[in-house]
């Protein structure tokens, strides 16, 4: 419980993450007490903006609009996935802990050096992605 309540994701993400990778009896009913027992978990409610389905449109040119967000854990990490809308290109980076904004900001910051600033960054907007400093 403690590897996968790590970030303090909260009941969903806790949910489809163990769901993916282990079961055991009452896991659904045990995770939920576990989160809703944790001050910054019960924070993070999935409480998702209402707005209508638009499809995207496609980028005329590579680097237009980029798609960021985190996976994982694999091995053990959990990785920040920064996928190009037009061609699909992926680059991910090891995260390096559950406040990092600051690394975030800088692993953008050299891609945006290296490739321009992107018309769009599109996220989730989890936790670290609509923080202060983000």
């Amino acid at each position: 419980m403690e590897e996968l309540h790590k970030g303090h994701p909260g009941i969903l993400p806790i949910k489809a993450l163990a769901g993916s990778n282990i079961w055991w009896p009452g896991m659904d009913h045990q995770i939920e007490r576990w989160a809703r027992a944790c001050s910054p978990c019960t924070q993070v409610k999935s409480d998702p903006a209402l707005v209508a389905l638009d499809p995207w449109v496609w980028p005329t040119k590579p680097w237009r609009r980029i798609h960021i967000d985190f996976a994982g854990p694999l091995l053990n990490k959990t990785y920040l996935v920064i996928v190009g809308a037009f061609s699909k290109w992926p680059q991910r980076y090891a995260r390096w802990g559950v406040t990092s904004t600051t690394k975030i900001i800088d692993v953008l910051q050299h891609l945006f050096c290296k490739y321009g600033i992107p018309e769009q960054v599109v996220s989730d907007n989890g936790p670290q992605f609509r923080s202060e400093e983000f």
